[in-house]
């Protein structure tokens, strides 16, 4: 070996396995920003479902009955999102945990 490969197995042990975890991440983190676009069309469309129904509503109880179903979906779409934001956390942690080879560096991915 020379002493330029020498020094670069010093700086990148494994750069194989630092690629992988690096494509892992990006993976991740383009499959949360999906879901997230997804989940903001969703609340968007239902936003415009409720505000139809409002100004279509002729009575006090109609609007009510309006708002209760859209804060019921409100309420099932913001518990999905909490359930993928805690999904989206493990696997981000587990990626870096992987990157920091738990504090060992990159030798021990």
């Amino acid at each position: 070996m020379t002493q330029k490969e020498d020094t670069s197995n010093l700086l990148f042990p494994n750069f194989e396995a630092l690629s992988a975890v690096q494509k892992q991440l990006i993976d991740t983190f383009t499959r949360a920003n999906r879901e997230w676009l997804a989940c903001c069309n969703q609340e968007a469309a239902m936003a415009s479902d409720f505000a139809k129904k409002v100004t279509a509503a002729r009575s006090i109880p109609e609007a009510a009955a309006a708002y209760q179903e859209w804060a019921n979906q409100q309420m099932e779409l913001f518990s999905k999102q909490a359930q993928k934001v805690f999904e989206d956390t493990q696997d981000f942690s587990k990626a870096y945990a992987r990157i920091m080879g738990n504090g060992k560096g990159l030798g021990s991915i």
